[in-house]
């Protein structure tokens, strides 16, 4: 009996150290999985804050700029641009540096005294009346030009350039139907120099110009009806010419109005002094014409 009870005392020592075991093994392994839950959760606390940060290094690195921002800095930089491009230009205005050029259509009153003479004296031409050539009067003549110049500083320019224009006399119908006609082309080109006066906007402008020209006089007989149709810039038959070598001074004065800082508009008054040494030959020996003309300046530059 006494050997039954000592093996339950011991079973039962056994069995609470087990147990005592098994309870110190769950706290152990309750106090392993809290802490790596909480490292667990710290180490994706980091995470998160690491990718905030990321992200936020990111934007402010590459920000976002909208489609409009974008269209709107474009044009205030061009703006600033032109503020500043015209800024310079009316600086160089001032100073009277730069260039320009100018396309000058010009209403010339051609003299007509030496193909008035020419005709008088030539065998063949004096058979003929030309009812619109006159002595001593002025034919409207439509020359178109260009030039171009640079400023040297205080409002004088230099340059060069050249105008050239042409017209028609027709003489009265002879008895075969037929006419003599006479085409009269004359032109201009030399040295110009301008003195320039500035006011605002507005240039006042005085120079002349010395240089050299001819007028040259084509004749040909031509159908009566030749002025009803456009047979004049054909080439023409039994045709003839004589040309005049002139030297000569042009003076000039007028004003222009800078409508940009690139382009300018304005007129002048002119007038061409010019004399023929050796004539158109023969029996028209020297001559010597004064030449008036109106002409409208289209400047292209910022010399007005």
């Amino acid at each position: 009996m006494r050997v039954l009870a000592y093996i339950q005392v011991l079973l039962v020592f056994s069995f609470s150290g087990n147990v005592s075991a098994q309870i110190d093994t769950l706290i152990d392994s309750s106090l392993t999985v809290e802490t790596d839950t909480t490292l667990s959760a710290q180490g994706n606390d980091s995470t998160d804050q690491n990718e905030s940060v990321s992200q936020l290094s990111d934007k402010e690195n590459n920000p976002q700029i909208d489609t409009i921002d974008a269209v709107m800095l474009t044009v205030n930089k061009f703006k600033k641009f032109q503020a500043v491009l015209g800024s310079s230009i009316s600086k160089a205005r001032m100073q009277g540096y730069g260039g320009g050029v100018i396309i000058q259509p010009m209403i010339l009153g051609l003299r007509t005294e030496p193909v008035y003479d020419l005709v008088k004296n030539d065998s063949q031409l004096r058979q003929f009346v030309f009812q619109d050539l006159i002595n001593h009067s002025f034919q409207p003549l439509l020359v178109n030009g260009l030039w171009f110049y640079g400023g040297v500083g205080n409002g004088v320019r230099v340059g060069f350039g050249w105008w050239g224009g042409e017209c028609f006399f027709g003489s009265n119908v002879t008895p075969t139907d037929s006419l003599m006609t006479l085409r009269v082309h004359t032109g201009f080109g030399g040295l110009t120099v301008e003195k320039v006066f500035l006011h605002k906007k507005l240039n006042i402008i005085t120079g002349g110009m010395i240089g050299g020209g001819s007028i040259k006089v084509t004749k040909s007989y031509q159908e009566a009806d030749v002025f009803g149709g456009a047979a004049w810039n054909e080439d023409l038959d039994n045709e003839a010419e004589a040309k005049a070598r002139q030297v000569g001074l042009e003076l000039h004065a007028g004003m222009t109005i800078s409508l940009l800082p690139w382009w300018h508009l304005g007129l002048d008054l002119n007038s061409h002094f010019l004399l023929s040494v050796n004539g158109f030959g023969g029996s028209v020996n020297s001559f010597a014409t004064v030449n008036p003309g109106l002409r409208l300046r289209v400047v292209l530059g910022n010399l007005g």
